[in-house]
């Protein structure tokens, strides 16, 4: 998904989310990570400002259609996974 909405040849919407997710869902403690990641949408107000390219005046669009291909190919992405963990 992130690949689609970047610039061409380049991980930077996948490389900024990984960085971010890694450092806020670290448990210092334990020396490891929660969660699964994850995409923070509290600065997505552009393309740009999640690692993406700049989209110019269509932003706010950019950010839009990121959104919904998220939201659309969330499910799809987790019933592999929880097929395969079923029953562990």
């Amino acid at each position: 998904v992130c690949a689609r909405h970047d610039a061409k040849g380049s991980d930077g919407i996948y490389r900024h989310c990984k960085a971010h997710c890694d450092e806020y869902f670290y448990i210092p403690a334990r020396g490891e990570h929660r969660g699964t990641g994850g995409i923070f949408f509290d600065d997505a107000h552009t393309l740009e400002a999640i690692g993406g390219p700049s989209s110019g005046a269509d932003d706010m669009q950019a950010v839009d259609a990121f959104t919904r291909d998220v939201a659309e190919n969330l499910l799809p992405s987790w019933e592999p996974i929880v097929a395969r963990r079923r029953g562990t």
